[in-house]
C-alpha cells in the first residue's frame, strides 16, 4: 500500500501543454488473473513496475509504439542473494525500446516472505521514467515495431 500510495503522488507535467497528466496505478498479483487477464492488464500499462522475476515477462504484452508506453522499473531483492546482478529484463526492455531502470532493496530488508523497499527511491525513479516517455517519446527506439494491433485475430473476452 506504501508503494501504490507514493507512485500514485507522482506528479507528471506535460512539456508543451504545461497541464498534469492522470496517474493511474493498479496494484496487481498477476497470479490472481487469468491469461487474459494479465495480458489484458499489461497491455493498457505504460510502466511496468515488477518484482525481478517470471512476472516480468509480461513486458512482451505491453503496447510498444503507443505513445504513452513503455517503461520497466525492475525491483530486485537485496544484495544477499545475487539476483541483483542480473541483466536480462533489461536488456529485453532496452531491445523492445522501453525506458528501464532499477531498484536494489537495502541490504538486509529481504527475507523469506519478500523485500521491504524505499517507496519514496522507486517513485522519484519511476517518475524519471515518466518525464523521459512524456518528454522523448513513448519508447527510446525510434524504429520499434507498432503492436498497437490486436494481439490475436479475435477479440479476448475478459
Amino acid at each position: 500500500e506504501e508503494l501504490k500510495s507514493a507512485l500514485s503522488s507522482i506528479v507528471l507535467i506535460h512539456p508543451e501543454t504545461k497541464k498534469q497528466l492522470p496517474i493511474k496505478v493498479t496494484a496487481q498479483d498477476f497470479s490472481k488473473l487469468t491469461f487474459t487477464e494479465q495480458i489484458h492488464l499489461a497491455h493498457t500499462a505504460s510502466v511496468l513496475v515488477s518484482m525481478h522475476g517470471a512476472g516480468t515477462t509480461h513486458i512482451f504484452h505491453m503496447a510498444v509504439g503507443d505513445p504513452k508506453c513503455c517503461a520497466l522499473m525492475e525491483l530486485f531483492p537485496d544484495t544477499s542473494l545475487d539476483l541483483y546482478t542480473m541483466k536480462g529484463y533489461g536488456n529485453l526492455a532496452r531491445m523492445l525500446g522501453f525506458y528501464h531502470d532499477r531498484y536494489v532493496t537495502e541490504k538486509g530488508h529481504t527475507r523469506g516472505d519478500g523485500s521491504i523497499v524505499n517507496a519514496e527511491k522507486i517513485k522519484e525513479q519511476t517518475s524519471n521514467l515518466l518525464t523521459k516517455m512524456v518528454q522523448e517519446g513513448g519508447t527510446c527506439l525510434h524504429n520499434v515495431k507498432d503492436t498497437r494491433q490486436p494481439l490475436y485475430d479475435m477479440t479476448l473476452a475478459l
